[in-house]
């Protein structure tokens, strides 16, 4: 039910290369085990969270459809701006089931804003490595391409 996710910029370690992706390079994409978390989030907090992490180990990498610019001359706390989720501009005031990682939904790389959330959180279960092994297998053969979810 989420609609969407985000990765810490540490939390990804290797780049795939061309060719047949073996378990063992996806390991080392994806090597902590983390689980995948659902939280509940407010527009405001998701928005305080991705600015939380500018300029650190834990930038926000949005998934698909999800977007940001990032004016790093502005003042820490207003460098973040044109936030869209789900193809749509965020709303401070509306509840997004949002999915990160079990290491910054609990306060890593100094997410002290994750960790704080009021809302639901949803541990589930899933590990970070099965759910790329999972994406992996359907949608072979991968062809990447840069969106620019993230623009300065």
């Amino acid at each position: 039910g989420a609609v969407a996710a985000f990765v810490n910029s540490g939390g990804v370690r290797a780049s795939l290369e061309a060719g047949p992706i073996t378990y063992g390079q996806a390991i080392s994409v994806q090597p902590f085990g983390n689980t995948l978390m659902i939280l509940d989030l407010t527009g405001a907090e998701l928005k305080a969270a991705i600015e939380e992490g500018v300029g650190t180990g834990g930038e926000l990498n949005p998934s698909a459809g999800s977007s940001y610019k990032v004016e790093r001359s502005n003042p820490k706390g207003s460098q973040v701006s044109e936030v869209v989720i789900a193809g749509a501009p965020l709303d401070p005031a509306k509840i997004y089931k949002v999915t990160f990682l079990n290491f910054t939904a609990n306060g890593g790389d100094a997410h002290m804003i994750l960790q704080n959330a009021k809302g639901t959180r949803v541990d589930t279960g899933l590990i970070d490595l099965d759910a790329l092994i999972a994406y992996i297998k359907g949608h072979s053969p991968l062809a990447p391409k840069a969106e620019g979810r993230i623009s300065h």
